[in-house]
């Protein structure tokens, strides 16, 4: 048998309000070899790579990830790897075959609907071969595309292009098992390609964000008017202890609206 060290409960701050979209939010930081991550309760799979060092070419964790070179071979300082916080190819030899990254099965036996977005880019001249295609894959199946960038269609001057794609209402009902894949092509150095925040919800979550889902101490974006409900949660070493996350509500309060007075008001107190 081999044990598994319980981390402490999941601590998190108290309720607070605010008036913006942005909140600063703070945590206890995970103990015993345990992690720590930020979610709303209706977040399936969150990979924004902050936490990952420049060079990382899998990853393990909480929601897990690898690479596959597919039979490239780089051009001298090609690479297909986490670069400043962002999973980013240059260099892939050839556009024959491509390589890619992809997520670990993702559960969702137990859904109904989902939402699926990520952020591409590219910086450099791509030729017309050239292309960064994000797809998702329910049991095993075939490759549906969500979308990307590619020379010809979506890409053009100015040589930076970035493109948020995505799939609403995707229906899994059906499925048990989900999978994202980004491919990659190019034939030289200097034609980067990448993304950033593989993000994958039940249908309608709400749509906030943070800056590093791994950092006790980060930032939630996008927060909307009312209760705004998000979690602290610890998971073990090896995944084998359960502890109930600890639920955080950012209220925001409307701002207020000015208007000007419809009609004219006359004096009647001299002074």
């Amino acid at each position: 048998l081999t044990s598994d060290a319980r981390p402490s409960n999941p601590t998190a701050m108290a309720d607070a309000q605010t008036c913006a979209a942005t909140f600063p939010i703070t945590a206890t930081a995970a103990d015993n070899g345990g992690t720590g991550y930020w979610s709303t309760a209706n977040t399936v799979y969150y990979e924004n790579f902050e936490n990952l060092a420049n060079g990382t070419i899998v990853d393990n964790g909480v929601f897990g990830w690898s690479r596959n070179l597919n039979g490239v071979v780089f051009d001298v300082g090609g690479y297909l790897e986490v670069r400043t916080s962002k999973f980013e190819s240059d260099g892939l030899g050839s556009n024959v075959p491509d390589a890619f990254w992809e997520s670990s099965s993702i559960d969702v036996s137990a859904l109904t609907t989902i939402d699926l977005s990520l952020d591409l880019y590219k910086d450099g001249d791509l030729e017309v071969a050239d292309y960064i295609q994000a797809y998702y894959i329910l049991d095993a199946g075939a490759p549906v595309l969500i979308g990307g960038i590619t020379r010809g269609v979506n890409d053009g001057p100015p040589s930076i292009v970035q493109s948020t794609v995505s799939a609403i209402a995707v229906n899994v009902m059906a499925a048990s098992s989900l999978v994202i894949r980004v491919r990659m092509s190019s034939n030289t150095t200097t034609e980067l390609q990448g993304f950033d925040n593989v993000i994958v919800k039940t249908n309608g979550s709400s749509p906030v964000t943070f800056d590093n889902i791994f950092s006790n101490n980060t930032t939630v974006r996008n927060l909307q008017d009312g209760a705004n409900a998000i979690q602290w949660n610890v998971v073990s070493a090896l995944g084998a202890c359960t502890l109930v996350p600890d639920v955080v509500t950012i209220t925001k309060n409307p701002q207020p609206i000015s208007a000007d007075i419809p009609f004219d008001l006359c004096e009647t107190i001299a002074g």
